[in-house]
């Protein structure tokens, strides 16, 4: 239908946010929560009693077209819009690349600076680093939350440069919480965040 804005979510109109940072250039997101269940068995019946729940996972992957540091500069400002200079790699997913503004952002508990390029870093797998991923729903320059994934940790990137294609990577990753337009995830058990 001529003239009218679609209402749905779709990969035209998504604004991805990683750890804080709009990310350009990304060609997919998928995700997929596992809640694994038993059902315990009585004595004579052959049906289980009830579903019990044994633990809840999210795994997911997302794929991003890169362009390199200084790219924008190198191209020419006027050539390059709506992209940062430095590049849409690992590396530039944090909201403070100065380490003293960085200091000063995990000081008054800014979201999304947990420094993302640590998951692939092996001097810094011990400090436990994670992020949101976070999607948004934009129509008529409104943007509306869609999902997010919260607590999440790069498991792994794969890389494709072919002759005649993008250079793009493909970066899977786990997550600890799942969280829509209509559903917060609260942490279980006792004594948790």
């Amino acid at each position: 239908m001529a003239g009218q804005v679609p209402f749905f979510l779709t990969g035209a109109n998504a604004k991805i946010k990683v750890n804080g940072v709009t990310l350009a250039f990304v060609s997919n997101l998928s995700y997929n929560v596992d809640v694994p269940h038993f059902a315990p068995k009585v004595l004579g019946v052959y049906e289980g009693d009830t579903l019990e729940p044994l633990g809840y996972s999210i795994r997911g992957q997302f794929s991003v077209i890169r362009y390199l540091e200084g790219s924008k500069k190198t191209a020419g400002e006027g050539t390059v819009r709506n992209v940062d200079n430095s590049g849409n790699g690992l590396g530039s997913w944090t909201v403070n690349r100065d380490e003293e503004m960085d200091t000063l952002a995990r000081t008054l508990g800014s979201p999304g600076d947990d420094r993302a390029w640590q998951n692939l870093d092996p001097s810094s797998f011990a400090n436990g680093t994670s992020f949101d991923i976070e999607v948004h729903q934009k129509i008529k320059n409104i943007l509306s939350p869609a999902f997010r994934l919260r607590g999440v940790r790069i498991t792994g990137v794969q890389g494709t440069l072919s002759k005649k294609e993008v250079y793009g990577q493909t970066f899977s990753f786990q997550a600890q919480y799942f969280d829509d337009d209509s559903l917060i995830a609260d942490p279980s058990g006792q004594g948790q965040l």
